[in-house]
């Protein structure tokens, strides 16, 4: 963690300068509710959904079960949801 949200540093080499900044821009209210996640569940999602490993991996890195990181990524996925719908009301 503490290297910024890799959803904003992917690469595309198609997009404009423009297109680029607004992905950012797009990215931060993601990167802010993943920080509002408890530890575990965020790095068990970034792990699953940003960087690919399979939940057979995770539970090996984290030393838990796989039915122990599936319920760590459906409860912080629940909770970003719910984290993201509160920011869209407040934003409109």
């Amino acid at each position: 963690a503490g290297t910024g949200c890799p959803l904003a540093r992917l690469p595309n080499d198609d997009e404009s300068p423009a297109e680029t900044v607004l992905r950012r821009e797009r990215a931060e209210p993601l990167k802010g509710a993943l920080q509002q996640l408890p530890g575990d569940q965020r790095l068990a999602i970034e792990l699953h959904h940003l960087q690919g490993l399979t939940l057979a991996e995770i539970a090996t890195k984290l030393k838990r079960t796989k039915g122990s990181v599936a319920g760590l990524i459906f409860r912080g996925l629940r909770q970003l949801h719910a984290l993201l719908q509160t920011q869209i009301a407040w934003d409109s």
